[in-house]
């Protein structure tokens, strides 16, 4: 079995999902006699390479995004968006809801740096081969994909909600029954359901599932006394580039 050549590239982001794919090979060191990592900036690789899999963390809020984006995409047999901001645009998309006026970090920003008018997902800009979500996805399940690459299978996204682990795993109680806006029922699952089993409600950062209704969440969140507003507002942060395409306030 040949060894696959492996590149992982960040666009804007925080770079967390470069350090899980660290984690994953530290977890499972024999995945380096199956792969050879050609370039990664987090590890002093520098430069878009040749590659038979190409992970990209990252959303794409620059003109130089863009660009390393499609010149990866050129360079690598298999693209994998890796990560809520590549998956989804991450918090980077919260420029739209909010405007950027609530965003500024620094009264003065020395570097010059081309921005996009609107940040994008990664499949908003090539064509992507495969999704791994998270913020940041689970060393785990980062390893887990790649070991399936090494064997040539395919990697699937569950296809139920979080709702569903919940039950699984035994978390004790529905957040939403209990007056907390908890976005379980319209989000992957694949993360064991982490923060909701410990008490936190989910903000979303797996992404929407693909068959989510989420004017139905909506209506059913308020018969359980939630405010709708409440609940739009908890999907800001991850699941706003939704709201852009489905007429939800209309609906409800």
């Amino acid at each position: 079995m040949r060894r696959l050549r492996l590149a992982q590239y960040s666009l804007t982001g925080c770079e967390g999902c470069a350090i899980s794919l660290i984690d994953a090979i530290s977890s499972h060191p024999k995945l380096l006699n199956y792969i050879e990592i050609v370039s990664s900036r987090i590890i002093g690789y520098l430069g878009v390479e040749d590659s038979d899999v190409a992970l990209v963390d990252g959303a794409v809020v620059t003109k130089h995004d863009e660009e390393l984006a499609r010149a990866v995409r050129r360079s690598a047999d298999v693209l994998v968006a890796v990560g809520s901001c590549a998956h989804i645009g991450g918090l980077s998309t919260l420029k739209d809801a909010l405007g950027s006026s609530h965003l500024k970090v620094y009264k003065k920003w020395p570097l010059k740096i081309e921005h996009i008018e609107r940040p994008k997902a990664l499949s908003d800009i090539v064509s992507v081969d495969y999704f791994l979500p998270g913020c940041p996805p689970d060393p785990e399940d980062l390893a887990n994909l790649l070991k399936l690459l090494i064997l040539g299978r395919r990697f699937r996204l569950p296809d139920k909600p979080l709702c569903y682990e919940c039950r699984l795993f035994g978390t004790l109680e529905c957040l939403l029954k209990r007056g907390e806006v908890c976005l379980g029922p319209i989000v992957i699952s694949g993360c064991g359901a982490r923060c909701p089993s410990l008490g936190a409600p989910c903000m979303g950062c797996r992404g929407l599932q693909d068959d989510a209704d989420i004017p139905t969440f909506l209506r059913t969140a308020r018969e359980l006394g939630l405010r709708v507003g409440d609940v739009l507002d908890a999907m800001l942060p991850f699941l706003n580039r939704y709201l852009r395409s489905i007429e939800v306030r209309r609906k409800v």
